[in-house]
């Protein structure tokens, strides 16, 4: 279960602070329909998040979605899939 975490939950806001701009987490995702999925989930949980965007060669992207430090985490349709 994914959960919008407040800015007491953060352990270190300053190397979170000093991180931003930066996207170190990328998780792939085998099809272009999960990351989709994932995207109605978040929205059905009320996460924010930038929404898809369309990489190389078409891959689709979840961006704008970030951990409670505000580090941000992309879901990526890995090499192959539809």
């Amino acid at each position: 279960m994914m959960s919008v975490a407040s800015a007491t939950d953060r352990h270190a806001p300053e190397r979170a602070a000093a991180m931003a701009g930066f996207d170190p987490i990328a998780i792939g995702v085998p099809t272009g329909d999960k990351v989709v999925a994932w995207r109605q989930r978040l929205d059905d949980l009320g996460v924010p998040h930038g929404g898809i965007a369309s990489g190389h060669f078409g891959a689709k992207l979840l961006v704008g979605l970030h951990d409670p430090d505000g580090l941000e985490i992309r879901l990526c349709m890995l090499d192959g899939g539809e």
